[in-house]
């Protein structure tokens, strides 16, 4: 039977020997965006208190395979405190013109030719990729991830366009 998610789910992501690091699950439908961490932590020291805990470095869309096969567990669920102007927008083409789209799929307005450069298509990445980008971030892969693309600081976010 697959587990069922719920928002504010933890997830832990095993990264290297006894090292883990902790993500936090946003968004719990067909495809998932998780909150993840910066820090790495010893698997035996326990579970964060709470996502500011995580230091959150980065977000993704990705998928349940790694949870739904046991390699990723679901460990405690906080509350989610984000605001839909502090996530991700991005570009949809239609009709040969490209517009604006919010997190949750509202059609905002035209893109500028800028941001038609700035702002990213809604893309999944698997979460192989996602312990490839988490191993990156620490020194522990040099594999090519869409990691930047990912990150936190480099995300076009509604409020940067209203």
């Amino acid at each position: 039977m697959k587990k069922r998610l719920k928002v504010g789910d933890v997830i832990q992501i095993p990264v290297a020997e006894y090292r883990v690091s902790y993500a936090q699950l946003l968004i719990a439908r067909d495809v998932l965006f998780v909150l993840v961490g910066s820090k790495l932590w010893m698997a035996a020291d326990g579970v964060p208190k709470n996502t500011s805990d995580l230091d959150p470095i980065f977000w993704a869309w990705t998928l349940d395979a790694k949870i739904y096969h046991g390699h990723w567990a679901v460990v405690g669920n906080w509350p989610v405190q984000m605001d839909e102007c502090d996530l991700p927008i991005y570009k949809v083409g239609y009709e040969g013109r490209v517009f604006l789209e919010s997190f949750s799929g509202q059609k905002l307005r035209e893109a500028s030719s800028e941001e038609v450069e700035r702002v990213p298509y809604r893309t999944t990445i698997s979460p192989i990729a996602i312990e490839r980008c988490i191993k990156r971030l620490h020194g522990l892969s040099q594999d090519d991830v869409p990691l930047d693309e990912c990150l936190i600081a480099n995300t076009v976010v509604l409020s940067d366009v209203v």
